[in-house]
């Protein structure tokens, strides 16, 4: 799977570069927010934020919409805390790093010189490149201890792979700095185990450079 996700990545690129109407590069900041049920219980929440950087490739397709493909990695961060009867103090940090390939369609409205609107949509490939977490506990008078677990150990359930549905609206300006907000949801289920369902929802504000 990480080899078809970095082909998709090339192929996107090289045909970007061959009919590109306006390239860019960006940064990002994410929120990220992973949605775990297990069984029939309630599901529980767990938010994360960190960045984003990579480049678009635009170009026209027809009546005024366009296609925007592009490349980022995105890096980012989970905490969690945990307390049990005033006893045992625990938290979590996850650290997991993705290759994502957005691939936005997009239909834009200049409002006076120099200034435009857009809304877009389209799907965002996601292959989690990498994924830790570092466990520490602390149980009262007994000091603490930490564990480092790589979630994609033989034998995890823990899936890399997810496409995302987003959407989202921006704003150009002077055709040379881009803002632009984005939402996307997880479509894939991130566990293999039938009893646990992981679904990972993203929000993106991203500033890009036109060139």
């Amino acid at each position: 799977m990480k080899k078809i996700i970095t082909t998709l990545a090339v192929l996107v690129a090289a045909t970007g570069i061959a009919l590109a109407q306006s390239p860019s590069v960006g940064a990002s900041y994410l929120n990220s927010t992973k949605v775990t049920k297990y069984k029939n219980n309630d599901p529980t929440s767990a938010a994360g934020s960190g960045f984003a950087v990579g480049g678009n490739i635009e170009f026209d397709l027809v009546s005024g919409i366009k296609v925007t493909p592009g490349v980022y990695f995105g890096h980012i961060v989970t905490k969690s805390a945990s307390d049990v009867l005033g006893l045992l103090a625990g938290t979590g940090t996850e650290t997991e790093n993705y290759l994502m390939v957005p691939v936005r369609f997009s239909y834009g409205y200049e409002l006076f010189d120099g200034f435009k609107v857009f809304a877009f949509m389209g799907p965002n490939f996601s292959y989690c490149l990498s994924s830790k977490s570092l466990y520490t506990a602390a149980v009262t008078g007994l000091g603490s201890g930490e564990t480092t677990v790589d979630n994609f150990d033989d034998g995890s359930d823990y899936q890399r792979f997810d496409t995302m549905v987003g959407f989202g609206a921006g704003l150009d300006i002077m055709d040379m700095i881009r803002v632009a907000v984005s939402y996307d949801l997880g479509m894939f289920d991130l566990h293999a185990d039938d009893d646990y369902k992981i679904h990972r929802n993203q929000l993106g504000v991203t500033v890009s450079y036109l060139f």
